[in-house]
């Protein structure tokens, strides 16, 4: 499995999510082409949509504090989502450097954003990082 896949399929599950809060976990792994799915490991992208579903207000509140003219309900769901797992898996888990959740942000963006998308992420996301002392300003 890669992560960059594992990713992907977070991504789209949060956004699905955030689409329809009833929707339930396993039903919505249907809506994936099966050889997409192949060589995902399952319980680490259930462990992460369902972490994050847990800390969405903590995740959020951190985004708002540091998103200066920004909400996270004024932002496309695309950007809101990706910018969140980033935040929770840097910040809330600390299970991933900085440099790599921003860049993958940033490749997912590309994929599923807009043409402003990635930009907007990598911006909001530096941010976040530099003001809450995960980066040096030097960086």
């Amino acid at each position: 499995m890669t992560q960059r896949k594992a990713r992907r399929v977070i991504l789209q599950l949060l956004f699905q999510y955030d689409i329809h809060p009833d929707s339930v976990f396993e039903d919505s792994l249907e809506l994936f082409p099966p050889e997409f799915l192949k060589g995902i490991d399952f319980s680490f992208v259930k462990g992460c949509v369902y972490g994050l579903l847990e800390k969405t207000d903590l995740v959020d509140e951190i985004i708002n504090r540091h998103a200066v003219g920004w909400r996270v309900d004024r932002m496309g769901v695309v950007d809101r989502n990706i910018i969140r797992f980033s935040v929770y898996e840097v910040i809330i888990e600390r299970r991933v450097p900085v440099s790599i959740s921003v860049n993958e942000a940033v490749e997912l963006a590309k994929l599923f954003g807009d043409e402003k998308s990635s930009s907007f992420v990598n911006g909001v996301l530096s941010k976040i990082f530099k003001e809450e002392g995960m980066v040096s300003s030097e960086q």
